[in-house]
């Protein structure tokens, strides 16, 4: 039997259980019918020949399981019926199955969450060049350790720091309030002027979509 003709017997088994088990039984009565004719051919008695025959054949739900496990049917049937059972006893204790819903999508965040951090910090991180070796340092005070605070660069101390030799490249940015009138109705935004080599510093080609294109430059 080809790979296709095999998903197609399942197909069938899967939707049409009791058609298929109507359709093995028949199989089964045909050669017990036939046994028997052919016994009492041979010279035994009609009812002799009916136990005998079936005695042979076996009985029909071994065979019809014997039928399921040649076609691989038989551990999806255990499955189904296995799920089956779970339904009821959850229908039947409803707290019980509040609590294994609510195990179950907690479970599944959690899961979630930790996937999404692995994602993004291995599998998937920023994606600029040498993203470990880039740095954002930040102002700690001491009595208030969690709250740490960003620090400014004069130009000429920004210069200073690019001139430095255990420091291969700096960039500047700074965030400021802006109004966005291209729509039908001005928009707050915050946007952030960036020093000019900022592609050259994140790896960013010309013909990336994230490349930013140079305006005026300032010095302030």
């Amino acid at each position: 039997m080809s790979f296709t003709a095999t998903l197609r017997s399942w197909w069938r088994a899967l939707i049409h259980r009791s058609q298929t088990d109507r359709d093995v039984a028949d199989e089964l009565r045909f050669h017990i019918e036939q046994r028997t004719q052919h016994l009492i051919d041979s010279g035994i008695s009609p009812a002799d020949a009916i136990r005998q025959a079936q005695m042979e054949m076996g009985r029909p739900d071994v065979q019809k399981e014997i039928y399921r496990s040649a076609i691989g049917l038989r551990p999806l049937y255990e499955i189904g019926g296995d799920l089956r059972g779970a339904i009821r006893s959850l229908h039947r204790c409803p707290f019980v199955s509040i609590a294994a819903v609510v195990s179950l999508a907690l479970g599944i965040g959690a899961t979630s969450a930790m996937f999404n951090v692995i994602y993004s910090t291995v599998l998937n991180p920023f994606p600029y060049r040498d993203t470990d070796r880039i740095v954002n340092p930040s102002l700690i005070d001491e009595k208030q350790p969690l709250l740490p605070t960003w620090f400014a660069l004069e130009p000429t101390q920004y210069d200073e720091f690019l001139k430095a030799r255990s420091i291969d490249s700096v960039l500047g940015f700074l965030l400021r309030p802006r109004t966005d009138t291209g729509s039908d109705y001005p928009e707050d935004v915050s946007v952030d002027f960036v020093t000019p080599n900022m592609n050259d510093f994140l790896g960013i080609s010309a013909s990336d979509p994230r490349c930013a294109f140079r305006g005026p430059e300032s010095r302030r």
